[in-house]
């Protein structure tokens, strides 16, 4: 129960701020704000569902920037190699040409 009323309560001061925040744009957007929508608003910020979705999609996009900076490096390593063993092959102008072209 206890918990209940906690929830119940975050839910009311959360409508009450958000009622405030609603009362400060222009009025042409707050009658666009319909009190249930504020109020479902309220409801599931108290419960604590969307800061869990938000901290999971943030985990998400810092494993997947992660992930592409990994292949990034990688792919740079591995153009700097091929250049290393172009150059040690004493190419020929078209075979650099190629090769910046293929890196670009």
């Amino acid at each position: 129960m206890n918990n209940g009323g906690t929830c119940e309560e975050r839910s009311r001061k959360l409508l009450h701020k958000l009622k405030a925040l609603a009362r400060e744009i222009p009025t042409d957007f707050q009658q666009r704000i319909p009190y249930e929508l504020l109020s479902e608003l309220a409801s599931n910020l108290a419960q604590g569902q969307i800061f869990e979705i938000v901290h999971v999609l943030t985990e998400v996009q810092q494993a997947t920037e992660k992930h592409l900076f990994q292949n990034r490096l990688h792919f740079l390593q591995k153009q700097k190699i091929e250049k290393q063993n172009l150059i040690s092959g004493n190419p020929t102008p078209a075979q650099l040409a190629s090769l910046e072209k293929k890196h670009k």
